[in-house]
């Protein structure tokens, strides 16, 4: 009697039952999905790596939470607004970061691009770029990308080679890493048709110094004439200790043999001073031997013998001066 009543309750159940089961599974699917993400995000971000997508047709990147795991919330906030890295780039790397991108858009997978991200001017941080295409059923591949923290180990590296590159005492280039820079560029087609320099410098006395107040004296002394060199010189021209009490500077481009000896003279007065220790004093000079690129040569192991043969020809002349090769009249400063 109770039979249809029954069947009519069942059928208004069991449709009910099976929405609610789905709805759990579902829910459960989407909590799994978000703890797998969230496991993703950690893994790669316990790898030092974050994880995005590129939408080629946007050209838009879809950062996913890893990026403040491994960066920081500033960086996340940046690609949310941006939408992708341009506007984090490094000034300095931007020209490289651009061509790296059209070649991304082109489908091309890129391995280890090494640049720099920056949120304000006191904070940069290398990173390194690795990107792959995925085909799918649409016209452009999906592009799944990672970026690596790298700065800790691009830092330790620029430290290793800064120790192998510099003079301990001046930190200005070795003798042989300032012969290879050298090397270098009088290879360089681009310097094939333009003057350059190499003046060598040497202290005047230097052994007498040491033998009046000490090694530590002369250590003293041997830096100065580095910082003097640091703030005569361009930057860009190749500052070097070629050993004791000699060093070498290697001037690119000039116009004239006159902006060496411009330059040579205003080191010679930059360096003269009285050093005073021990209620003694002696005058520091310095002299210097200059060498015309390609005048008086185009290698290394040339340009540096007429420069010393131009120095030996300033020492001789009274010291505190500077000669330009071949005539070796040496000019006071």
């Amino acid at each position: 009697m109770f039979f249809p009543h029954y069947s009519l309750f069942l059928g208004c159940c069991i449709p009910v039952a099976l929405s609610v089961l789905f709805f759990i599974l579902f829910i459960r699917s989407k909590q799994k999905e978000k703890i797998d993400s969230v496991f993703i995000n950690i893994l790669f971000a316990q790898a030092g790596k974050a994880v995005f997508y590129f939408d080629i047709s946007k050209e838009k990147i879809i950062p996913t939470k890893s990026f403040e795991i491994v960066f920081g919330e500033k960086i996340l906030s940046a690609l949310n607004i941006y939408d992708d890295f341009s506007h984090i780039v490094f000034s300095g790397d931007m020209d490289n970061y651009k061509k790296t991108i059209r070649s991304i858009c082109s489908g091309i997978n890129i391995t280890n691009f090494k640049f720099r991200i920056s949120v304000d001017e006191t904070s940069v941080t290398w990173c390194s770029l690795t990107t792959t295409a995925v085909k799918t059923g649409r016209s452009k591949p999906l592009i799944i990308g990672s970026l690596e923290n790298i700065d800790r180990q691009v830092r330790e590296e620029e430290q290793l080679r800064f120790k192998a590159e510099r003079d301990p005492l001046t930190k200005l280039y070795n003798k042989i890493t300032s012969e290879m820079l050298i090397t270098s560029i009088l290879l360089d087609r681009k310097y094939k048709d333009r003057m350059n320099a190499l003046l060598m410098i040497d202290i005047d006395n230097l052994k007498q110094i040491n033998d009046m107040f000490g090694h530590l004296a002369g250590d003293k002394i041997i830096t100065r004439l580095a910082d003097c060199i640091r703030m005569v010189f361009r930057e860009s021209d190749i500052q070097g200790r070629a050993g004791g009490d000699e060093f070498v500077v290697f001037m690119k481009d000039i116009t004239t043999k006159e902006n060496a000896l411009s330059k040579a003279r205003k080191m010679c007065e930059a360096y003269r001073t009285v050093f005073k220790q021990n209620n003694a004093q002696v005058e520091l000079t310095c002299s210097i031997g200059i060498s015309i690129v390609p005048e008086d040569g185009t290698t290394f192991c040339s340009l540096y013998s007429y420069a010393d043969k131009a120095l030996y020809a300033a020492k001789n002349n009274g010291k505190n001066q500077c000669a330009l090769y071949p005539d070796c009249r040496a000019e006071k400063a």
